[in-house]
């Protein structure tokens, strides 16, 4: 997610170094150069800052890291004392909506906190006593921290509203066919493990959220790139030409009935985004639209296309400052 990757899963020494190899594989190319078995879950690193890369606080992740590498809280706008706070939750896919977050918000005195790490999906992993949590591993403590930070903001009747996002599609392909079978060409060996807490763990969050009486909102699925697609003549990293709908957003309709069973379980009439159909019609998903390119790499979208994506959490906002639950 290798800044969503370099620090996986502590305490499993192999799918850390799998997971590090595959992140290797994402190093800044030519426009015109294809990236070679690119990692999905990874964005692209630069030492230097890109037009497209969601520039974080310095305290929470550098440029160069691009996503926190440690479990953590951060404060994704200047903190506003006693302000309502939206919290983000999720891997690279819920990263790569800071920009649209941030202008949806725009001046209003709105707290934007995050608990995000590469490849770990939003979830409530259960961690029962201190033992458990020194004990759980990177993506386990990151949503414990953001589960601990919802129960005390419950208790203290704090107004919060939570948006979670996450590679859908990675964890449902993943949990199907197993981490050995490539995902539109993707290596995703090492993604077992993830995947599995996924399974649980997800579903488990959306219980708790309803138990908190905090609302919730869904980042929908968003679009991947092949590993491996045709020629594109206006450029291949990022890819900047049309690509079938079908191919770019895999099993969208069994996805996207998977997230809205989950999100109905919390209050505040939750919604999962449909920001897709702004880069995509029908049949075709754009690789350029209206001039501004949609990806930053195979796997994610670019800031500038995210910033475009803005009015679908306009309502996110809107019901967080009416304080509806």
């Amino acid at each position: 997610m290798t800044p969503i990757m370099a620090r996986s899963l502590s305490g499993a020494r192999p799918l850390l170094l799998a997971v590090l190899a595959l992140a290797l594989a994402l190093t800044v190319a030519p426009a015109t150069a294809a990236p070679a078995d690119p990692n999905p879950l990874a964005p692209r690193t630069s030492a230097a800052k890109h037009p497209d890369t969601p520039v974080l606080p310095r305290e929470c992740a550098t440029v160069a890291e691009l996503i926190p590498q440690r479990p953590m809280k951060c404060y994704l706008n200047p903190k506003i004392r006693g302000a309502p706070t939206i919290v983000l939750m999720g891997d690279s896919h819920a990263w790569q909506m800071i920009p649209a977050i941030r202008k949806a918000i725009g001046h209003r005195r709105i707290n934007l906190v995050g608990f995000i790490f590469g490849a770990c999906p939003p979830m409530d992993p259960a961690l029962r006593n201190a033992a458990e949590v020194r004990n759980a591993n990177n993506c386990e403590k990151t949503s414990h921290k953001a589960v601990r930070y919802l129960t005390n903001a419950s208790r203290q009747n704090r107004r919060v509203r939570v948006v979670v996002g996450a590679a859908w599609a990675i964890y449902r392909h993943v949990q199907i066919y197993g981490d050995e079978v490539p995902f539109e060409g993707h290596n995703v060996k090492g993604y077992a493990r993830v995947a599995e807490l996924a399974r649980t763990g997800i579903p488990r969050l959306f219980r708790t959220l309803n138990r908190l009486r905090i609302p919730a909102d869904a980042v929908g699925q968003s679009p991947f790139v092949p590993a491996r697609p045709k020629r594109c003549a206006a450029g291949m990293a990022p890819y900047r030409c049309g690509l079938r709908r079908s191919a770019v957003l895999v099993n969208e309709s069994a996805i996207r009935a998977q997230i809205k069973s989950w999100v109905r379980r919390v209050p505040g009439n939750p919604k999962v985004t449909t920001h897709s159909n702004y880069m995509c019609t029908p049949r075709v998903c754009h690789g350029t639209v209206n001039g501004v390119p949609t990806f930053y790499d195979h796997g994610h979208i670019g800031a500038r296309m995210s910033k475009r994506l803005s009015p679908y959490f306009g309502p996110t906002v809107s019901k967080l400052l009416k304080g509806v639950r």
